[in-house]
């Protein structure tokens, strides 16, 4: 994605990655890398600010290919972090509250620009 694309993303989703106390939102990301014998493994924690969240109830599709109801969205400019938010890793939102990535897609506004866009459990 071109510098230009992701300052057009900020410029019209940067006040959503900002709370009510005027802070940047923070994610926490744990990547999934793969399962050893105990369960799921791990990457060390990414925090990143900033990060547009949208809340919202809606039926999403799981990696798996079942239905389910996501209960929240987040809205992740830079398409270089697409690979960060793999499905079934693990996010702690700004609140505190940890879930999964059930999918992720690049989304684009208009044919102007992409972004990635995750979906939360």
């Amino acid at each position: 994605m071109s510098t230009e694309g992701e300052a057009e993303f900020w410029e019209l989703f940067g006040e959503w990655g900002v709370g009510r106390d005027g802070k940047p939102l923070q994610l926490t990301v744990r990547t999934i890398t793969g399962q050893g014998s105990r369960g799921p493994i791990f990457a060390e924690p990414v925090s990143l600010d900033g990060i547009p969240q949208v809340a919202a109830r809606q039926l999403v599709r799981a990696s798996d290919g079942n239905t389910m109801v996501a209960t929240g969205t987040a809205l992740c400019a830079p398409l270089r972090l697409l690979d960060t938010f793999t499905p079934n890793s693990r996010v702690t939102l700004d609140t505190g509250r940890e879930t999964t990535v059930t999918g992720v897609s690049v989304a684009d506004q208009l044919g102007l620009f992409e972004f990635v866009r995750v979906d939360l459990a």
